[in-house]
């Protein structure tokens, strides 16, 4: 039923085009083109295929006004196809110009077969009826539609001055067939190859093509013209042929074919780039595709930024498995103008996300002028996340790129766990898994246990630690609502003092840019020229990169202080046995101790306070156990895989 309503449908309009002035139909039809835009079908698609492929080069409005052009020229393609009836060589010259036809011409007189390689670009389907108009009909492979009486009434219309059509099935014998009666076959390479394409960079980034158009000129020595079609204005077309395609043909088949495949995209890319608005964008042309930009948003908390670069790390794991995957980074840091901006901004991002595509100037007042900048040009087929704060603006380049997303926490409220691809929660949050929800015991970390023990050795060298046990001490410091209190601090000093001189162990220690210059300076001052103590970093004066993955390489024992999720998280991934040392003067978030308080349960760590640090360390050390491993990174990856 479906299938004869749209042949009528079409039927009619096409009597009502052909009775009228070809100027005036195609009018009609951009007008059509136009409106159609603003309905969304396929735009958003559209959209971040463009921003994709010219990243940084168009506004949001300038891609918007591609896309309309673009709709146009698709109305006005299929008027002129009901024009093909009445098209003839009169109509060719007047309304078609032809630079380079000798080059067709030439192919043709070689004798060998030639293959138009075409994409779909401007109105593709002129190149059938302008060869058949001087004398030259091709044999073209199409893609029958599903609707079968639809499909026959195209099929007349391509067909009406003498060209053949080639459905997809028995195109292969036809095409042969037809290069060795040196037909002309058009066929349009420009379509994605699947899983098992061959594999070419087209407009940035890795995917496939189909091989059959390459192929088959490589097979038969048919000559391969590559041409492409150009809507000037209105009915009036520039014909392109671009000069024989040169083949590869070294004997190694698979290098060959991606050699030259490679060549006719990359002529391709030149018209697309000259001409974007000629080109079909609404497609899912990087469906299968190993380039995937990934890009992390910061909010400026170390701590939040490596669980980010954890899951990157995760990620390229993949390049292992697969060599064509490549995952370009870009660590974006995010500055809000104010605080009123930073408290109000997840309200405005909540009830204008669905329309915010195209339109992130709309997040100029809330951000300052740098992070502007980089936003608005911003491109991103992972975005990865951690931290209240930038959840917003997640969602929202989600929605701009048409990308999948990772948050590393639980969504506070607006938002939900549905709205991302990927959460990954702590199991103290007690959010059961779904496909969208990992449940993880710690934090992402960036800890790799063979990178642990080499580096962990190379620092036990360079301090010649010879001790029968060593011990890291690792201090955070102030917050917006915590900081250490300066009793329990100076009883924490106490208490190593006298661990020290009961059993022999050398004591690592480093700061973190948070601890406060008082505590700063007790540290130096106590333990600057100790003789067990061989490592003193105070990270505000001089902070060595990779010394906190050096410090638990060589420790036995790890005594964190209580204010980083992420530092217990990565210690507890080391494996060693780990010690949370409570020294706040004011309480940390309900979320740090129902973390401490699961982990202490699992008996993967153990909490003490600066009054029983000296015991507790004591047993720690006596008792050699074998501490349980914590990681969740298979786990992580599993489901990061089906973001691929």
């Amino acid at each position: 039923m479906i299938d004869f309503i749209a042949y009528w449908l079409v039927r009619g309009c096409g009597v009502f085009f052909r009775a009228l002035p070809i100027k005036i139909g195609l009018v009609i039809a951009g007008s059509l083109g136009w409106l159609l835009a603003f309905t969304q079908i396929r735009v958003a698609q559209a959209y971040a295929n463009i921003k994709a492929a010219f990243p940084g080069r168009f506004t949001g409005s300038e891609i918007r006004r591609i896309i309309r052009r673009n709709y146009m020229n698709m109305f006005q393609n299929l008027v002129e196809m009901f024009w093909f009836p009445k098209m003839d060589e009169a109509y060719m010259k007047k309304y078609l110009s032809v630079p380079h036809a000798n080059r067709e011409f030439e192919a043709k007189r070689a004798g060998k077969g030639t293959i138009l390689l075409t994409a779909h670009f401007g109105n593709w389907e002129l190149e059938n009826i302008w060869t058949s108009c001087i004398g030259m009909p091709l044999l073209v492979l199409v893609r029958d539609q599903k609707m079968k009486r639809l499909n026959q009434y195209l099929t007349q219309l391509r067909e009406s001055h003498g060209s053949r059509m080639v459905s997809k099935g028995m195109e292969l014998r036809e095409i042969i067939r037809g290069i060795h009666h040196n037909e002309l076959i058009g066929l349009l390479g420009d379509q994605q190859g699947g899983k098992t394409g061959v594999p070419i960079r087209f407009m940035g980034r890795m995917t496939t093509a189909p091989a059959g158009p390459i192929q088959i000129p490589m097979r038969t020595g048919a000559k391969v013209i590559p041409v492409f079609i150009v809507r000037e204005n209105g009915p009036y077309h520039t014909l392109c042929h671009e000069e024989e395609l040169r083949l590869e043909r070294t004997g190694d088949e698979e290098k060959d074919l991606q050699i030259n495949m490679q060549r006719y995209i990359s002529i391709l890319e030149n018209f697309i780039t000259r001409y974007p608005d000629q080109w079909h964008w609404l497609h899912k042309r990087w469906k299968h595709n190993w380039t995937k930009r990934i890009l992390i948003l910061s909010d400026g908390k170390a701590g939040h930024l490596v669980q980010s670069k954890a899951i990157f790390e995760i990620l390229k794991k993949f390049e292992a498995s697969n060599s064509r995957y490549e995952f370009p980074c870009e660590i974006l840091e995010i500055q809000y103008r104010n605080v009123f901006a930073k408290r109000f901004f997840p309200i405005f991002a909540f009830f204008l996300m669905p329309f915010i595509q195209g339109r992130l100037n709309w997040l100029k007042p809330w951000f300052e002028p740098e992070t502007y900048k980089n936003l608005e040009h911003i491109v991103a087929d992972i975005v990865i996340s951690c931290g209240a704060s930038v959840l917003p603006l997640n969602y929202i380049l989600k929605r701009e790129c048409l990308a999948k997303n990772v948050v590393i926490m639980k969504p506070s409220f607006p938002f939900s766990l549905f709205q991302a691809d990927l959460n990954l929660v702590p199991e103290h949050d007690q959010v059961k898994e779904t496909e969208k929800v990992v449940s993880t015991r710690v934090a992402p970390s960036l800890i790799c246990m063979e990178v642990l023990k080499s580096e962990g050795e190379t620092l036990r060298k360079s301090l010649n630690l010879n001790h029968q046990y060593v011990v890291s001490v690792f201090l955070g410091g102030k917050t917006k609502a915590y900081d250490f209190n300066q009793k329990l601090f100076d009883e924490f000093l106490t208490g190593l003092d006298q661990v020290m001189e009961k059993k022999s162990f050398e004591l690592l220690i480093t700061t973190s840019r948070r601890t406060g210059s008082e505590f700063e300076q007790q540290l130096k001052k106590k333990f600057s020229n100790h003789k067990r103590v061989p490592l003193l970093v105070i990270a505000n004066e001089n902070n060595p990169e990779g010394i906190v993955t050096r410090m638990m390489g060589a420790s036995d024992v790890l005594v964190i202080s209580e204010d980083s999720i992420s530092m217990i998280s990565e210690g507890v991934t080391s494996g060693k046995s780990v010690i949370v040392l409570r020294l706040g003067k004011s309480m940390l978030a309900r979320k740090h101790y129902r973390f401490q308080k699961f982990l202490e349960d699992q008996g993967v760590l153990r909490i003490a306070t600066s009054s029983n640090l000296r015991e507790v360390l004591e047993e720690e050390l006596g008792q050699r156990k074998n501490h349980i491993e914590v990681n969740d990174t298979q786990k992580i990856q599993e489901r990061l895989k089906s973001l691929l």
